[in-house]
């Protein structure tokens, strides 16, 4: 009888331990995660410590005025927008400005001015999270799109409701020019058949905390991985022009989170008119998009500078709206908070058309098949230019095409460099097209790419440099230029070419070839 309870009590301690190293390895762990958030709240109250599960232990925080986020439209003006009725009798949906100039109506219509969808590109089987005040669901123009959502605003302050509906109008504005259907009534948007995955964040959004922007980019990527939800885009509407570095950190964290899961982030620069782009669109990973009135010209309240990626529609433009009550409105708003949504749609029609597109890869298609606006390339006012859907679809269904097989795929070949997809070389100087724009950055287009008389191919071959002039150079020294040895075949790094103890230049003046070895009896 002793020995067993000498045996039973050892057994309790041995459970003791466990129990122990258990609670220790759970504290150490959750400790861990808490640190790598990187958010910390000193002035939290218990109310404010709400924790939401994924990848990161993210806590909702106290923040001041300055530090929140804020929607990006400007405000409704004087038009209220087509009405349902009155494009239910016309038979048609109303094709927008925008929509129509970024050319998405030739991607699903076929043709200009398309109101029908005819094509198979129409972002069918894709997915846009649009975060924001959430999605009137119950819209005819959204609700055969809308396939659920997440509600952080409505889940902490009202429990009770748990679906993403926008009484704001705000969101399903957003999400109406991404996604509104193709269905002879309203409106029509970018991708009338990609899936809308309404995430609500706020209701009236003046001000809105950043906790919940960082909870919500992470439960998308752990919903993504844990194959719950399958988003392929992020659209947010949504900005500050500063944040403390804590939430930086985080905000960047999450965001590197969802891209490294496939998901592509797209984000409005901002409506503060100001040489720099909001934050979550500057960041890396995002793709910033500013807006351009109906000329073209960058709109007065478009933020600017050397983080904008790209511009869209942004001013008059007619999507689906909400109110307070659900009602099925339709409305006309400008902001780049219109322009997001313009880049947003066009990338579901690009997976549409190319489903194994990286996000790099469908960035780099969006940049290099813009319509160049301002100065010519890249410029800090309209970024690589106005997206343009047509062109993307090409250079999407392209990307995975090499036709001459050297090396550049057909898309980069014509919508990059300008070349022949079907000629490895171009300009005929020897060089295939992407040793010159891989290896030697020289012009595919041109045999001289710095115009100094000496051939890329020469100079590439003699190690002399292709992209800067130097035919009146002499490398090696012995008294002939570079344009001369050129001339003569010899080596311009090289003094004596031949290797006969007799330098180039002394063989040339008398009348000696530099290039055979000199016999001395």
């Amino acid at each position: 009888m002793v020995v067993a309870l000498k045996l039973k009590n050892k057994a309790l301690k041995s459970i003791a331990i466990l129990l122990t190293c258990f609670y220790i390895t759970a504290f150490v762990t959750s400790f861990y995660y808490s640190l790598r958030a990187m958010v910390v709240s000193t002035t939290a109250s218990d109310d404010n410590n709400k924790t939401i599960n994924g990848h990161y232990n993210i806590n909702i925080l106290s923040y001041s005025q300055q530090d929140s986020l804020r929607l990006l439209s400007t405000g409704v003006s004087t038009s209220t927008g087509v009405t349902t009725e009155e494009n239910s009798i016309s038979g048609q949906d109303l094709l927008d400005w925008g929509v129509d100039d970024i050319d998405a109506e030739r991607v699903w219509g076929g043709f200009e001015d398309a109101t029908d969808a005819r094509t198979s590109y129409t972002g069918y089987g894709i997915t846009v999270a649009v975060i924001d005040t959430g999605i009137n669901y119950n819209h005819p123009d959204l609700d055969d799109n809308y396939i659920g959502g997440l509600n952080y605003y409505d889940d902490y302050y009202h429990p009770t409701q748990n679906l993403p509906a926008d009484h704001n109008g705000h969101g399903t504005h957003c999400a109406g020019i991404i996604a509104a259907e193709d269905n002879n009534m309203g409106v029509i948007g970018v991708a009338p058949d990609a899936s809308l995955y309404a995430v609500k964040i706020t209701e009236d959004g003046e001000s809105i905390s950043p906790t919940y922007l960082i909870q919500a980019i992470n439960d998308i990527a752990r919903k993504v991985y844990n194959r719950e939800v399958d988003v392929d885009i992020i659209s947010i509407s949504l900005g500050t022009p500063s944040l403390p570095e804590t939430y930086l950190e985080c905000l960047q964290d999450v965001i590197n989170n969802a891209y490294n899961k496939g998901i592509i982030v797209v984000a409005a620069a901002g409506n503060g008119g100001s040489d720099s782009v909001d934050y979550p669109a500057r960041l890396e990973h995002v793709i910033a998009v500013g807006a351009i009135n109906e000329d073209h010209q960058r709109a007065a309240f478009s933020n600017y500078g050397a983080e904008l990626d790209l511009v869209a529609p942004g001013v008059n433009i007619n999507s689906t709206y909400s109110d307070e009550n659900l009602s099925p409105l339709y409305k006309t708003l400008d902001g780049t908070s219109m322009a997001a949504p313009m880049v947003a749609g066009v990338c579901a029609l690009i997976l549409s058309a190319n489903r194994d597109l990286t996000p790099d890869n469908v960035t780099e298609i969006l940049k290099i098949t813009a319509n160049d606006l301002g100065e010519p390339g890249r410029d800090n006012v309209y970024g690589w230019g106005e997206v343009n859907a047509s062109r993307a679809l090409d250079a999407a269904r392209l990307y995975d095409c090499h036709s001459d097989r050297d090396g550049l795929n057909d898309a980069l070949e014509k919508y990059k460099y300008h070349t022949d997809p079907y000629d490895e070389d171009t300009d005929d100087d020897g060089l295939t097209d992407s040793e010159e724009v891989t290896t030697h950055g020289t012009n595919p287009l041109d045999p001289d790419t710095d115009g100094d008389g000496l051939s890329d191919y020469w100079e590439v071959n003699h190690n002399t440099d292709p992209t800067t002039p130097d035919a009146d150079s002499d490398y090696d020294g012995d008294g002939l230029t570079n344009s001369e040895e050129y001339l003569y075949g010899t080596e311009p790094c090289n003094a004596d070419t031949d290797g006969d103890d007799c330098d180039d230049k002394w063989e040339i003046t008398y009348n000696f070839n530099p290039n055979i070895i000199l016999m001395v009896l």
